[in-house]
């Protein structure tokens, strides 16, 4: 007799994963209303960050100080974050009216389900940005300016009339 391979798979385990997913999905829908107050609020907090780091900035720029590189590419995703977000708060709106049956089913399911989506994604985005934000100096002093040596070169045309002066003195 030989080996005999046998594979069992339960039906309410595909079952069960196939809806978990499909639900998860829905809620990107279903919690749209929701969710966007929220990333309007952790948008100005981003703002308020933003410009907290930027005077600290500015104050020791006045100081003769020099920008931290992590400080300046921060300043710089954060301004993104903040035109691309202002972009997705601004499109909510519209897919909000177009939602219907309790707002879990739209009239442009696969629009609302792409914003909705987005609008998750970028609320962590925000919050990861923010949690990266927190900076004990933003600033730091310049480096020397380095000197370079340059070989000392005598005018051609002047050098007797140099020497009579010199060993006159």
């Amino acid at each position: 007799m030989g080996n005999c391979f046998s594979v069992q798979c339960s039906l309410d385990n595909i079952l069960i994963r196939g809806w978990d997913s499909t639900v998860g999905q829905a809620n990107y829908v279903c919690k749209l209303k929701e969710i966007l107050p929220t990333l309007s609020g952790a948008l100005d907090e981003l703002k308020a960050r933003r410009n907290d780091v930027q005077r600290k900035v500015d104050l020791d720029e006045q100081r003769r100080l020099r920008q931290l590189d992590e400080v300046q590419l921060w300043l710089s995703k954060a301004d993104t974050m903040i035109t691309e977000t202002e972009q997705l708060i601004a499109d909510g709106p519209k897919e909000i009216n177009s939602l219907c049956l309790y707002g879990c089913v739209s009239k442009n399911c696969l629009s609302t389900y792409k914003l909705g989506r987005k609008v998750d994604q970028r609320l962590q985005d925000i919050k990861d940005h923010m949690s990266k934000g927190v900076f004990d100096k933003v600033a730091d002093t310049h480096p020397a300016a380095s000197m370079i040596l340059r070989p000392e070169e005598r005018t051609i045309a002047l050098e007797s009339t140099i020497d009579k002066r010199v060993s006159m003195l």
